[in-house]
C-alpha cells in the first residue's frame, strides 16, 4: 500500500507533518538566506508555515505523550519568558529582540513538534526528509558558487568571497555539512551494496554531493572540513567491518580526487594550516572574555544575562554586537547562569537521543550512522560558529527525532511481527 494511503490510524497527520517539513526546508533552500538581512516574502512564507506545524503539534499534547516530553516544555518556557522579561527591564530594541527570539525557536523547534513526532515518525519520513535537505544542501552550495562568480581553480588558493557578504553567507549553512557527509555515505553504502540501478544512483548522488565541498574550501572552514573528514572515515571504518573491499574503493577514489583535485586539496590543506598558524583560534578567546566582561556587570546579569536582544562590546567585530560565535556563550550571555542550566538539561536530553540514534544504527541500520556523525559536527561548528542562528540548525535537530522515533516504532514492530510468527 502507498505511503499516502496507508491504513494506519493517524497517516493524515504523518503526511502533514512531512510536507509542511518539506516545504520549509525546500523554500529557505531555494529562495530564502542562512541570515538574511531582513525578513521578506520566503520568510513569512517559512514563518506561516512553522505556527502551522507548531499548532498541528500542540493539538496532540492532550493524547498520549510521555510525561518526560511534557517536562521539555520547562526550559523552552523559562527560556523564551524570563529573559524576555530583562529584555523588557533593560529596555532592549524591539528589531535586536526579535532576531535573537527566533533563533531560540529554532533550536527548540524538536520540543514544539515533540508531541507529533513522537507519534507519526516512521523510517519512510526520514527518507523523504533527508531527500529534501540533500536537494536544499546542494541549491545553497550552488547559490554561493554562483554569488562569488569563481572559477575552479580559484579555489584552494585564498579566501572564495563574493563582494557582498550575502552570497559568501551560503557557506555556513548546516546542510552543506549535511550533504557532505550524509550524501558521500549513502553514494558509499549504494555503490557496494546496491545492484544495477542502485549503484548508478550511489554514482550520482556522490558526484553531486562533490559540489557541497566548495562552499567550505572556498571560505577555509577549519572545523567543518575536519569534522566532516572525520565522520566520513568513521562511515567508512563501520561499513568496512563487514565490506572489507570499501578501503579498496576509497583507495582508488582517493587517487582519483588527488589526480583530477590534487590542487585544490593541498591548497586546502596548506590554507588550513596557514589560518590556523597565524589567527589560533580567531578571536574567540578574546569574544569570550568580552562575554565574561558583560555578565559580571552586575550580579543580576551573572543570573539573567542581559536579555534577548542585549548588545554588548565585542572586539572581534570591533563594536556592539548582538550574537557571539558559540552556541553556549549565545545563551549563557542571553539568558544568564539560571538559563544555561535550563538550557543544559534539553541539551542532555536531545545528545541522550543522539547517542541512541548512533547505537541503534551500528545495530540495525548502518545508513543512519551518518546522520549521527552529522548532528555531532553541526553541534560541534556551533560552539564555533554562529550556525546555531539558521532555521537549518532547528530542522537538523529534527531530523535526529525522526530517525530516533521512526527506529523506535521500526523495531516494535519487527519485534511484533516476530512474537507472531513464533
Amino acid at each position: 500500500m502507498p505511503y499516502f494511503y496507508h491504513h494506519e490510524q493517524g497517516a493524515y497527520s504523518r503526511v502533514i507533518l512531512l510536507y509542511l517539513l518539506v516545504s520549509i526546508v525546500l523554500v529557505s533552500g531555494f529562495f530564502s538566506a542562512p541570515f538574511p538581512s531582513e525578513y521578506g516574502l520566503p520568510e513569512a512564507f517559512i514563518g506561516v508555515l512553522l505556527v502551522c506545524l507548531s499548532l498541528f503539534s500542540l493539538s496532540f499534547v492532550g493524547k498520549r505523550i510521555s510525561m518526560r516530553a511534557a517536562l521539555l516544555f520547562l526550559p523552552f518556557l523559562y527560556l523564551l519568558f524570563v529573559p524576555s522579561c530583562v529584555s523588557v527591564l533593560r529596555l532592549n530594541s524591539l528589531s535586536d529582540y526579535l532576531r535573537d527570539i527566533v533563533p531560540l525557536l529554532f533550536i527548540f523547534l524538536p520540543a514544539i513538534l515533540l508531541p507529533l513526532i513522537e507519534r507519526q515518525a516512521n523510517i519512510r519520513g526520514v527518507l523523504v526528509l533527508c531527500v529534501a535537505m540533500f536537494v536544499s544542501g546542494i541549491v545553497i552550495s550552488l547559490r554561493y558558487i554562483y554569488g562569488v562568480g569563481a572559477v575552479l581553480g580559484e579555489y584552494g588558493r585564498g579566501l572564495v568571497i563574493s563582494e557582498s557578504a550575502y552570497y559568501t553567507l551560503f557557506a555556513y549553512d548546516s546542510l552543506i555539512a549535511f550533504v557532505c557527509i550524509v550524501g558521500v555515505a549513502t553514494s558509499l553504502i549504494l555503490t557496494l551494496t546496491g545492484k544495477g540501478h542502485e549503484r548508478l544512483l550511489g554514482l550520482l548522488i556522490g558526484g553531486v554531493s562533490l559540489i557541497a565541498f566548495i562552499p567550505p574550501i572556498g571560505i577555509v572552514q577549519r572545523v567543518p572540513l575536519v569534522m566532516i573528514f572525520f565522520s566520513l572515515m568513521i562511515v567508512v571504518i563501520m561499513i568496512g567491518r563487514e565490506r572489507p573491499k570499501i578501503y579498496g574503493y576509497v583507495a582508488c577514489l582517493a587517487v582519483g580526487m588527488l589526480v583530477f583535485f590534487g590542487d585544490i586539496l593541498l591548497g586546502s590543506v596548506l590554507l588550513i594550516v596557514e589560518k590556523t598558524t597565524i589567527h589560533g583560534a580567531n578571536g574567540k578567546i578574546i569574544e569570550l572574555i568580552a562575554v565574561f566582561n558583560k555578565l559580571f556587570e552586575v550580579p543580576s546579569n551573572v543570573l539573567f544575562g542581559i536579555g534577548w536582544g542585549g548588545l554588548y562590546e565585542n572586539p572581534v567585530l570591533h563594536g556592539e554586537a548582538r550574537y557571539t560565535h558559540s552556541l553556549l556563550t549565545f545563551i549563557v550571555l542571553k539568558t544568564g547562569v539560571i538559563g544555561l542550566l535550563f538550557f543544559l538539561i534539553y541539551l542532555f536530553w536531545f545528545l541522550k537521543r543522539l547517542f541512541l540514534v548512533a547505537r541503534m544504527s551500528v545495530k540495525y541500520n548502518i545508513r543512519l550512522l551518518s546522520v549521527s556523525l552529522y548532528i555531532c559536527t553541526m553541534f560541534t561548528i556551533s560552539l564555533f560558529q554562529p550556525v546555531y542562528k539558521t532555521l537549518n540548525f532547528g530542522i537538523s535537530m529534527v531530523l535526529l527525532l525522526f530517525v530516533y522515533y521512526g527506529m523506535v516504532h521500526h523495531i516494535k514492530t519487527l519485534a511484533v511481527r516476530m512474537s507472531d510468527k513464533n
